[in-house]
């Protein structure tokens, strides 16, 4: 799983994520925790991770707040992920995830962030330009913070054109991003409907789908089904792959594993590796507690039970 190049991914809203199992979910009532984990949270961390746990090299930027940099940079060391941050002042958001071991379920509680200035927007895109500069894949993923422009992951494209660019976003930032004409695009079902303004109830709706985006200029459209797999297109090869046999135990991240295995394989070239190592990747995130990159062994364990099945 060797990567040639750098992986670079782009945190603009990031977070700690706090993980609380219990029992059983109790609205309105006192809930009792099994156990509690404190994480370095936002869909880049959960990417540069899972890329570095892959064996490519991998790199965060965008803002963090200095009450909080060491902790980051601790755990992205460890995890052997260069930390490259425009730093502000203040803390970083505090999201908590509830896991409800009966039904297998997330409840998440996120904080929207604190207000970003329009010069700390220009200096976070010098920098992803300076970096952009050497090549590699740039991964652009998670929310905007407060104060930032709908169409930036739109500018943050149109700054790299060295790099081949993961988008991973929703709502207006995702379809301002596609016209920079992105080389990835990782929509799951429910944004894929939103940017059509379809209902995409089969797999032959999400095929059409995706392949519109191909025709808008995307080189490679996954769709993630959830618990009914995933779906990978490009012009003259669709792909799909049913969802892997694993326990789940948190959801979160699962996403975010699997554009770390797409950025990662695709640069052997082949669509229906790329498919098979980011549904391992999204399995084996789903069997690991809390956000925190699964173990390699988990993801070796569950590549060997993928199977690839071609859509017509």
């Amino acid at each position: 799983m060797e990567g040639r190049r750098l992986i670079t991914a782009v945190g603009l809203n990031l977070s700690i994520d706090r993980t609380i199992e219990v029992p059983r979910l109790i609205p309105y009532g006192t809930n009792r925790a099994l156990s509690t984990r404190v994480d370095p949270g936002g869909k880049a961390v959960n990417v540069a991770l899972m890329v570095a746990r892959l064996g490519a090299k991998a790199a965060v930027t965008g803002f963090m707040r200095a009450r909080d940099e060491a902790f980051f940079g601790d755990r992205l060391a460890e995890g052997g992920v260069e930390a490259d941050f425009c730093l502000l002042p203040g803390a970083m958001r505090v999201n908590v995830k509830v896991l409800d071991r009966e039904a297998g379920a997330v409840t998440e509680f996120n904080e929207p962030g604190a207000f970003v200035p329009p010069e700390d927007l220009e200096a976070v895109l010098n920098r992803v330009r300076r970096r952009a500069a050497s090549g590699g894949w740039l991964v652009l993923t998670g929310s905007l913070p407060p104060g930032c422009p709908k169409d930036f992951y739109l500018q943050l494209i149109r700054s790299a054109p060295g790099c081949r660019v993961a988008l991973d976003a929703d709502g207006e930032a995702l379809k301002k991003g596609i016209e920079g004409r992105p080389f990835l695009v990782k929509p799951n079902r429910r944004e894929l409907e939103s940017l059509t303004g379809k209902v995409l109830e089969t797999v032959d709706d999400v095929k059409r789908a995706a392949l519109e985006l191909t025709e808008k200029g995307v080189e490679v459209v996954v769709v993630s089904l959830g618990e009914r797999g995933a779906l990978a297109v490009r012009k003259g090869e669709c792909l799909f792959a049913p969802p892997p046999k694993v326990e789940v135990k948190s959801t979160v991240g699962a996403g975010d594993a699997m554009v770390a295995g797409l950025a990662v394989s695709l640069e052997a070239g082949s669509l229906e590796g790329a498919l098979r190592t980011a549904v391992a990747a999204a399995g084996a995130a789903v069997s690991t507690p809390g956000t925190q990159a699964a173990p390699i062994e988990a993801f070796r364990h569950i590549y060997e039970t993928i199977t690839i099945q071609k859509v017509m």
